[in-house]
């Protein structure tokens, strides 16, 4: 009747409606983060949270998600306590949605079903099209909505399983692989249930990850192997620049320097395609490492410029912290060669022109390190690599003082 009250479906729809608008701030945010600009996207997070606060809402599946991105952006800034306090909080709200979701709709509960054991081996392709079928009411309620944002609004299991996966990166990369497993497989169990291909690929991917992190590497292979299946097949270029980037680093790991820079390099092309920055300066980095290991040292510092210039204009503070290490061991390096050369003419303290120059590249690399050491958010692996770099430009220091001092060569040096 014009001028009565709204039914009680129109007033949702309302709500819904003014809800959907100030989400829109998710996606601006999210096409700030995939170009690489953290600090847009955070101001983004925070304009959608605060318009949310103005029409009342501080709670609920819609406040919820745009919390998750605010977590996602911490967590790729190097804020990591941060960001995981902030997913907690997240799912914690995700998960209260979704159950009021189920109990009022009869919908089974995201997860897996009671009595189902999580297989650590993923399936086959053609097992992740027939696992849905037990769900067939689920996904196709789930599907009803004809966007990502009105299903998130409504609360989606796309969006817890998102949260849970937030949560195994950052325990993997602060080093708590336990944890991170777990975390994953929780998300890999939703995204399964709910047949999410897409999240799949990127699940499979960080999983792989992890195990080639613990030196796992058949189990790693195998879901790595997983993902970029799948993502071809989905033709999903994102995930298809991570996991060819992850095999790269894999293959490094097992000394095959030839083919992880065929996957680096390859890596590379499609993130430059689609112009995914953190992928480039990420996979800038990964490669130098591996140009320098096969004697590229040229070739080795272009990929580290790249990577730094990069890094700073999106303001990632790990992607500088891997690359200044990557640039203090490539210094390292240049001094044990030129610590080699001739020993051909002196300065007026007699010492070789070849030693001043090591000497300068070690006290360059020393400096270099310094300035990682101080970057916010370092992860677990680039601390462990920051030791092992620390330590050989300190010994090597030491040789070329004992040889300053004796005119002789230290043994091992």
């Amino acid at each position: 009747m014009p001028g009565g009250p709204m039914s009680a479906s129109l007033c949702c729809a309302t709500n819904n409606d003014h809800l959907h608008q100030r989400m829109i701030w998710r996606e601006i945010g999210r096409t700030w983060t995939a170009n690489g600009f953290f600090d847009q996207a955070y101001v983004c997070y925070q304009r959608g949270k605060q318009a949310m606060l103005e029409a009342g809402v501080t709670s609920g599946a819609a406040w919820a998600c745009v919390h998750l991105e605010l977590g996602s952006i911490r967590s790729l800034q190097g804020n990591y306590d941060e960001s995981t306090r902030i997913a907690l909080e997240a799912l914690e709200m995700l998960e209260q949605a979704m159950q009021e979701r189920n109990e009022e709709s009869g919908y089974p509960p995201v997860g897996h079903p009671v009595g189902h054991k999580r297989e650590e081996q993923p399936g086959t392709l053609n097992e992740l099209t027939k696992l849905n079928e037990r769900n067939v009411h689920n996904r196709d309620n789930y599907n009803s909505f004809q966007t990502r944002t009105e299903r998130a609004i409504l609360g989606a299991p796309l969006e817890v399983g998102r949260a849970h996966e937030l949560l195994g990166v950052i325990a993997a990369n602060v080093g708590q692989f336990a944890e991170a497993l777990q975390q994953l497989h929780k998300a890999l169990a939703i995204f399964e249930q709910h047949n999410l291909a897409t999240a799949l690929a990127q699940v499979y991917s960080n999983l792989g990850a992890v195990h080639a992190v613990k030196s796992e590497n058949s189990m790693a292979l195998t879901y790595m192997q997983r993902s970029l299946e799948l993502a071809e097949r989905l033709g999903n270029q994102p995930n298809i620049a991570i996991v060819t980037g992850n095999l790269g680093e894999m293959a490094t790991r097992s000394g095959k320097l030839r083919e992880a820079e065929e996957w680096f390099r390859r890596s590379l092309a499609m993130a430059e395609r689609i112009n995914e920055a953190d992928q480039i300066s990420w996979c800038n980095t990964a490669l130098a490492v591996t140009l320098q290991d096969q004697g590229d040292l040229m070739g080795a510092a272009e990929c580290i410029r790249r990577s730094l210039s990069i890094a700073r204009s999106m303001k990632s503070t790990r992607n500088i912290g891997g690359a200044l290490i990557a640039l203090a061991n490539l210094r390292i390096m240049q001094a044990i060669i030129a610590g080699k050369l001739p020993h051909e003419g002196t300065n007026a303290e007699n010492v070789s022109y070849s030693t001043v120059l090591c000497t300068r590249l070690l006290m360059r690399a020393m400096s270099t390190l310094q300035r990682a050491v101080v970057v916010e958010g370092l992860e677990t692996e680039l601390v462990v690599d920051f030791c092992l770099v620390t330590w050989r430009g300190q010994n090597k220091r030491r040789c070329t003082l004992w040889r300053k001092r004796s005119g002789m060569s230290s043994p091992g040096c």
